[in-house]
């Protein structure tokens, strides 16, 4: 028997987005973590700060997962959350990007994937999934 509803046949693009922004989330975890090598844990890092950016990376690895179920609001709470990231990392890292080098390169190489990734998500085949599979459940 093949299952017939539209959270079996998802398009290439929906697949590729997720698989995407969990690479994006595994650079963003070795970013955190050099970052907390590189300044050391008991000196200048903020516990808090620590854990506010592991809920974060919880938060967006839960959004992906309902992604990939066919939740509307997850793709643009997803967004929101992309969008926070390309603007206030750069402002609120910039020290860390002029001293470490591979911190740079690493969050822009996450930037283009970023990009990619919503390029991917909000593609026409993606957008019409996700209409079609909202019509589904109402």
């Amino acid at each position: 028997m093949i299952p017939t509803g539209p959270i079996y046949h998802k398009p290439k693009s929906i697949i590729a987005a997720r698989n995407i922004f969990h690479a994006v989330i595994f650079l963003w975890a070795v970013i955190l973590a050099i970052l907390t090598i590189s300044i050391g844990l008991g000196k200048n890092v903020n516990t808090l700060l620590l854990i506010g950016a592991l809920l974060i990376l919880v938060v967006a690895f839960i959004l992906i997962r309902q992604v990939g179920f066919g939740q509307n609001w997850a793709r643009v709470s997803l967004l929101i959350l992309g969008i926070g990231d390309l603007i206030l990392v750069p402002m609120l890292m910039f020290h860390f990007f002029t001293t470490h080098y591979l911190i740079a390169v690493l969050y822009v190489f996450q930037l283009i994937l970023l990009v990619f990734g919503f390029g991917m998500a909000y593609s026409k085949n993606s957008t019409i999934w996700f209409h079609k599979f909202n019509r589904v459940d109402e």
